[in-house]
Formats: structure tokens, sequence, C-alpha cells
């Protein structure tokens, strides 16, 4: 079996968006009460269920 580099950067490419994207969002939710409604709705979530 030949390794593809071409889809192994591009793997490389993905995680490193994937990660920088969490990173963003844990910033963004930091700076931003979203985390407030968040339980909000999670606890109605767990009532009704």
């Amino acid at each position: 079996m030949k390794s593809q580099p071409a889809s192994f950067y591009f793997m490389i490419c993905l995680i490193c968006l994937i990660a920088s994207g969490i990173l963003f969002l844990t910033r963004f939710r930091a700076q931003v009460p979203v985390r407030i409604d968040f339980d909000k709705q999670f606890q109605e979530y767990r009532l009704s269920k």
C-alpha cells in the first residue's frame, strides 16, 4: 500500500481547522454569557425528560 500524501495533508489541515474552531468557540463563550442560556436549556430538557 502506497501512502497518499495529499489526503494525509488534507487530514492534518482538517484537524487544525477543527482545533482552531474549538479554541475560538471556547474563547468566544468565555466573553459572551452563552453558557447560562445553555445551562437553562439543558435543565429544562432534563426536566421534560
